[in-house]
């Protein structure tokens, strides 16, 4: 079977919390929103200041709209990735500061055929591969979800190689499968 230990660093949280962001169809579908409310938004501007404007300004508000419209779409664009990761910092920071982070830094996940073993300096925990509602791999780590906000977090540097890392990721699955197959 499998046992890894690794180290969870704030790095690999502040990731899995944007790669969760990032792959959530909740949060997809709230920034299509935010994309439309903010070119309406821009729309309903440039549509005030063309019938407002004074007929030889027409033009010039028009274009001034048009314009408005191209840099402050790509704009909004730009800022959610980055305004994400710092909003993540923050709170890392106030946990931090408060003195516990969600999450244990140093771990050791071990499994089996029934069950895999999560053991941390302050718990070890045995959980049923049915547990399991996704396997996520981005490029940084192997994302095992047992609830829609909460996952096992096995940075890339915890594999041996490549092939370890896809093998584990089909066994992983299989036993994801099998386990939401049984009563």
């Amino acid at each position: 079977m499998f046992e890894f230990k690794f180290k969870v660093t704030e790095k690999d949280y502040l990731d899995f919390n944007i790669f969760h962001y990032e792959n959530n169809p909740i949060n997809k579908k709230s920034t299509k929103i935010i994309y439309i409310v903010t070119f309406t938004i821009f729309a309903a501007i440039v549509a005030n200041l063309v019938l407002t404007a004074e007929p030889e300004d027409t033009l010039f508000a028009l274009i001034f709209g048009i314009v408005s419209l191209g840099v402050a779409i790509p704009v909004v664009l730009l800022i959610q990735k980055p305004f994400n990761k710092l909003f993540y910092r923050f709170n890392i920071y106030i946990l931090k500061k408060s003195g516990k982070l969600p999450f244990d830094t140093d771990n050791s996940l071990k499994f089996a055929d029934d069950d895999y073993t999560e053991v941390t300096p302050d718990t070890e925990s045995k959980i049923k591969y049915s547990k399991i509602e996704k396997v996520l791999v981005s490029e940084n780590a192997v994302y095992i979800f047992t609830s829609a906000m909460q996952a096992h977090i096995i940075p890339l540097s915890a594999f041996e190689n490549e092939q370890q890392k896809e093998q584990f990721c089909a066994f992983i699955n299989q036993k994801m499968t099998e386990g939401k197959n049984q009563p």
